[in-house]
């Protein structure tokens, strides 16, 4: 058994669909005025909106939307108009959530929990296979301090003897957390237009390989790729192509 697919009331389906575009899902069914069908841009779960001559009153339910990128994404809403009523921000269930309501006043979350939407460590029952830690975390989260230009949240996701390779040099180029939050500080977080845009992510293990596209660079657009190496809980080494 799957849940895959969330019907949510509106008084305007049109009005509220455009909302949804504006997120950023995918209209797979439009039956306007009276219903409309969203596909989520990562993995296959879909939502719709059905008509209704009005809508309940009290608490109704909260549809969560997993976003690996949640800073950056609630960033970027904000700059198109779209209002929030509260910014991403760490529960204390270890789940990083920002809220929000469609036009019709359901209630939305935005957020990223990782391993612990699943594996919490409270979970009952842990099953043996279980991981351990999920490596994507710390990467994710450094990605969007990195694009919030947040030097405290995106050098506390790295180890303390983190070290910075760019190949072929077979040396890093960078050793240590002093140093590594240092040259972020002098090359990378004083640049007004920053932003690191996330293209895909493979991961094997503790190892996140992750292509972006940076741009607000002193030399302009440069594609990337970055190898990080997840060691309990923090990046202890990246090599960057």
């Amino acid at each position: 058994m799957n849940l895959n697919q969330v019907t949510l009331p509106s008084t305007d389906v049109e009005r509220a669909a455009n909302f949804y575009r504006e997120l950023g899902f995918v209209q797979i069914v439009d039956s306007a005025p009276r219903y409309a069908r969203f596909e989520c841009p990562d993995g296959g779960a879909t939502f719709s909106l059905h008509q209704v001559d009005a809508l309940q009153a009290g608490h109704g339910a909260v549809v969560y939307f997993e976003c690996p990128d949640l800073d950056a994404r609630y960033e970027a809403l904000v700059k198109r108009g779209i209002r929030f009523e509260s910014p991403p921000t760490d529960q204390h269930w270890l789940w990083r959530e920002a809220y929000l309501r469609d036009p019709d006043g359901n209630l939305l979350c935005l957020y990223f929990a990782g391993e612990n939407r699943r594996f919490p460590p409270w979970r009952i029952g842990a099953e043996p296979s279980a991981p351990k830690s999920d490596p994507t975390g710390p990467v994710q989260r450094q990605l969007d301090a990195y694009n919030a230009r947040d030097l405290d949240r995106f050098v506390a996701e790295y180890a303390d003897d983190i070290q910075v390779f760019r190949p072929p040099a077979p040396e890093p180029v960078l050793s240590g957390k002093k140093a590594f939050g240092e040259h972020y500080a002098r090359n990378r977080f004083n640049l007004p237009n920053l932003h690191a845009r996330l293209v895909d992510r493979i991961v094997s293990g503790n190892i996140v390989v992750d292509q972006e596209d940076i741009t607000g660079l002193s030399d302009g657009h440069v594609a990337a790729v970055a190898i990080y190496k997840v060691v309990d809980g923090r990046i202890q080494a990246v090599w960057f192509f």
